[in-house]
């Protein structure tokens, strides 16, 4: 980008561009700078802080008063005004940034685009996550990264090992299941009647995701399940079935319903 010296200031801001660029004689924006009286342009008073920033890493940019490189592992810097983000190759390992094309902010993440030794070049959508907290309870695909920093960020994803509900299995009082498509609970079995082994429904319960509701599926004892079962009509037989109550993954329940 080259640079146009600005004397005295003649038409305001403009965000008109002419061939060969924005006139000399407007300004196109004004940042750590004034205009005086005199409609010349001064620069804030401000000073020069040198960073110090560690070899093996490629391109810079500033973003949130806060210098970022980048490079395909982390590579630890002792300015702390500089953070490294690690760009690994997708897919190989092994591979190592030799350019950066544009590093840029994009709505409220760092837009990178950056190129490999082998030619491959990628785009990246930088995460600004929040640093790992203690005793916190973090949501389905919430974002955190460590509180030493390795270059990477960390998604919740379902971390339950509860098996989720399937047809025709057979199910004792305080067993454990969540949904096909998880919604961010998981239910467990607090009353089952009917004679043993009592099984699953042929079709899938609709869940409730509200702390303390309940929900049941009427089912068939029996050694096999049901191959018809009736329409899903209040004249399914009383008292035969299994009650769920929800709660999210990782919590311990306080009552049963």
């Amino acid at each position: 980008m080259r640079a146009v010296t600005l004397s005295a200031q003649k038409a305001g801001i403009s965000r008109l561009r002419d061939k060969g660029g924005a006139s000399p004689q407007t300004l196109y924006q004004l940042r750590n700078g004034y205009v005086t009286t005199a409609k010349t342009m001064r620069a804030r008073p401000g000073r020069t802080k040198t960073n110090n920033i560690s070899p093996g890493t490629v391109g810079l940019t500033a973003y949130n008063g806060q210098f970022y490189v980048f490079a395909a592992s982390l590579v630890p810097q002792t300015d702390p005004d500089v953070t490294c983000v690690a760009l690994p190759h997708p897919s190989l390992t092994g591979r190592s940034l030799v350019r950066v094309h544009f590093a840029q902010a994009f709505l409220g993440r760092l837009y990178v685009v950056a190129e490999f030794d082998n030619g491959d070049v990628f785009h990246y959508w930088v995460t600004n996550a929040a640093a790992w907290l203690a005793n916190t309870q973090y949501g389905y695909l919430q974002q955190v990264q460590p509180t030493t920093v390795n270059g990477f960020y960390y998604e919740a994803t379902n971390v339950s090992t509860v098996v989720s509900w399937s047809a025709g299995v057979t199910i004792v009082l305080n067993d454990e299941r969540q949904p096909r498509t998880y919604n961010g609970f998981k239910y467990r079995a607090t009353s089952v009647t009917g004679t043993p082994p009592v099984k699953t429904s042929d079709v899938e319960p609709t869940w409730p995701t509200t702390e303390g509701g309940t929900v049941v599926e009427y089912s068939y004892g029996g050694t096999t399940p049901s191959t018809t079962p009736p329409a899903p009509t209040p004249t399914y037989p009383p008292g035969v079935g299994n009650e769920y109550d929800p709660f999210p993954p990782g919590r311990v329940p306080t009552q049963e319903q």
